[in-house]
């Protein structure tokens, strides 16, 4: 389809982003959990952004959010944000890239083909930064009361469900993509209430909500859902049953040694190795295209611009001078290439910061609803922060269908606000405002 802003696709997409407009203007709490649910579409189209080479609409996720903080900027007033170690460090990301994408075209390597070097590119770059933290800010200083934490919540499970038909059809994934975009969160909230539920009925049905993401990523050959699961799962497990896991550990480990070499004549079941040639030929492993080496040559064009990179959006350029694909298929690397040390050192104390006062919030929450949001988001952050060695699914690359995959990972930045007004609700709560819990 022909992109336009004179579409009917974008004409009704412009009217119903202003209509959302109006909802935030009478209650932005509505707002929220109308972007948490609506951000998921990735079939609509809002306006045309056109470059060389390719046309692109804004999606509804990317539009709604833009609406939402400029409504929350206006109302606000002089409230002040709700203060977290971590914003200070998330927020430096912007200038960072500012100055980083100033440098990188005042010192480009001339060797590189500069037709591919785009001030628009770079600048969306810059836009795919702020909109998670705008959507992380908006959420964290916006919701004030545990039901509307707990309606989020369960609005993100309820509409991950649609994406378990892909276990039996995973032909069916045209039909329900935008359930996947709920799917890998609503597998750690699953999780979380496996582990804590003791009725046998409602324990299957959270286990299968917690492993479908892993079955079809499996059958899809998508590593990073079954990867995904399995990191989360292991980070909730162990947080909640630590003492369990370190008994049953060596057991675990006796039955594999004893158990997977009869059954298949090696040491490695013969799934895994199936996923590893599968990914083999997809080229993800090994050979010039392999991740592992993409890393080594994100490393090598890092190394010509160590201090602020090469500039935000500019990785794709460099990659295609330097090596087999336009992007190093990794988070870190790409934002050490684009913001050099000083932006990639910024992004690792922001993950620390969170990661910190998730730990703390899980251990010190009072609320039970709040103890469980808070240990189902370590096991998305776990999730995700390995996830980036293997793909830019918490800040997406521009250059890599950026635009698509936040649509699709969204939600992770919903619940990193929610954790934080939960974190603000347990500090009226301890001193003595408990209405705020249940307002």
């Amino acid at each position: 389809m022909e992109l336009s802003w004179f579409s009917p696709q974008s004409l009704g997409g412009i009217v119903a982003v202003l209509a959302f407009g109006i909802v935030c203007l009478r209650d932005l709490r509505i707002g929220v959990i109308g972007l948490t649910a609506a951000g998921c579409i990735r079939n609509v189209t809002i306006g045309a952004f056109s470059g060389s080479e390719t046309a692109q609409g804004l999606l509804p996720v990317e539009a709604l959010i833009s609406v939402m903080f400029a409504v929350w900027l206006f109302t606000r007033g002089r409230r002040p944000i709700r203060a977290v170690p971590f914003n200070t460090t998330l927020f430096l990301l912007l200038p960072i890239s500012a100055l980083s994408l100033v440098v990188g075209f005042v010192m480009y390597d001339p060797s590189i083909p500069v037709d591919h070097m785009k001030l628009s590119v770079s600048l969306g770059q810059i836009l795919l930064t702020m909109w998670p933290i705008a959507m992380y800010l908006v959420v964290a200083n916006v919701v004030h009361d545990t039901k509307t934490i707990d309606t989020i919540r369960t609005i993100v499970i309820v509409l991950a469900v649609p994406s378990m038909v892909l276990v039996v059809a995973p032909g069916a994934w045209t039909y329900v993509d935008w359930s996947t975009s709920f799917a890998l969160p609503a597998s750690s909230f699953a999780f979380v209430e496996c582990l804590q539920t003791r009725s046998t009925p409602k324990k299957m049905w959270w286990l299968l909500v917690t492993l479908a993401p892993a079955v079809y990523g499996i059958e899809l050959g998508k590593a990073f859902y079954y990867g995904y699961v399995a990191v989360s799962a292991a980070i909730i497990l162990w947080l909640s049953a630590r003492r369990v896991v370190i008994v049953l550990m060596p057991i675990a480990l006796a039955a594999y040694v004893i158990a997977v070499p009869l059954a298949s004549s090696s040491v490695t079941p013969a799934f895994v190795r199936h996923l590893v040639t599968e990914e083999e030929q997809q080229q993800s492993l090994g050979g010039t295209g392999g991740r592992d080496h993409l890393i080594l040559d994100g490393l090598g064009i890092w190394s010509r611009a160590p201090v602020l990179g090469v500039g935000p959006g500019n990785n794709y350029p460099y990659m295609l001078r330097y090596s087999a694909l336009g992007t190093a298929h990794n988070q870190y690397v790409n934002i050490l290439m684009e913001l050099g040390a000083v932006g990639l050192v910024c992004f690792v104390v922001f993950l620390s910061q969170a990661l910190r006062l998730g730990l703390r919030l899980w251990r010190t929450a009072r609320v039970p609803s709040h103890r469980k949001l808070v240990l189902a988001w370590l096991g998305i952050f776990g999730g995700f922060l390995v996830g980036g060695f293997f793909g830019d699914f918490m800040l997406p690359s521009i250059r890599n269908s950026g635009l698509e995959l936040f649509a699709e990972f969204y939600v992770q930045w919903i619940v990193l606000g929610l954790v934080v007004s939960a974190s603000a609700i347990e500090r009226k709560y301890r001193t003595g405002a408990a209405t705020y819990v249940y307002a």
